[in-house]
């Protein structure tokens, strides 16, 4: 499988919609700041929402006080002043609703060391989550989802049929929500000789779409693009 995604990560990469992560910070976290410092990152892979922790002393609860000063557009400089060290000076007044918000939801999931970061509802590592966005920035990762048969004359009218490989045994089939641009990808599909290659888009045929998407156990409503080996295991794209 492992070769599999080697074969298939010098064809293309491509990017599904992200998962939920949560990262509660203390501004006066050492450990934060290296958090801090990969927020764009965070930010363009990720449903990512901060939350301030002031758990380190009363220093740290005034600091997040001053936080909450600044409106949510001064984020960056919010983010920047805590890299730095410094307490942002921002125009704004004190936002009530916005600190108790805030407060409310670093008791609740009762925060005893920070960074606290969630992914998905589950705790994870900084090293783990800094891995996922290195592996993202080089194309994709795989998330094998079980052993499936595909009847690939059943399916055979929804499918693009892109490239035959010449005696290959092996088919792959690439199934995509309709906002995706196949363009580039059929291009350097065509020139791959290795194997035989098959693209399907909900638009060709939405009943059968569903029910291929059913079998290999996708969730494409959200927009999840789905790779499969159709004689061995279907795998998910994810990010």
């Amino acid at each position: 499988m492992k070769l599999l995604y080697f074969i298939f990560l010098s064809l293309f990469s491509v990017s599904a919609l992200s998962s939920e992560l949560k990262i509660y910070l203390d501004p006066y976290c050492p450990y934060c700041k290296r958090v801090l410092r990969d927020y764009e990152r965070l930010d363009s892979n990720y449903d990512l929402e901060l939350v301030w922790a002031p758990i380190l002393g009363e220093g740290s609860r005034e600091y997040v006080r001053k936080i909450y000063e600044c409106s949510s557009s001064e984020l960056l400089v919010v983010i920047e002043s805590a890299i730095n060290g410094q307490i942002p000076r921002c125009e704004g007044s004190f936002d009530d609703a916005r600190w108790e918000s805030n407060i409310e939801k670093f008791e609740e999931e009762s925060v005893s060391f920070v960074p606290k970061i969630l992914l998905d509802g589950k705790v994870v590592s900084w090293n783990f989550l800094k891995s996922k966005l290195d592996e993202n920035d080089s194309g994709f990762s795989w998330n094998p989802q079980g052993i499936t048969r595909i009847d690939w004359e059943r399916y055979r009218e929804i499918f693009s049929e892109v490239r035959v490989g010449a005696g290959s045994p092996e088919k792959f089939g690439l199934i995509f929500p309709d906002n995706v641009s196949l363009d580039d990808l059929e291009n350097k599909l065509v020139l791959d000789e290795r194997y035989s290659w098959f693209v399907v888009k909900r638009e060709s045929d939405p009943d059968l779409f569903e029910e291929l998407v059913l079998l290999v156990g996708a969730d494409l409503l959200k927009g999840d693009v789905v790779f499969f080996n159709g004689q061995v295991r279907p795998a998910k794209l994810v990010r």
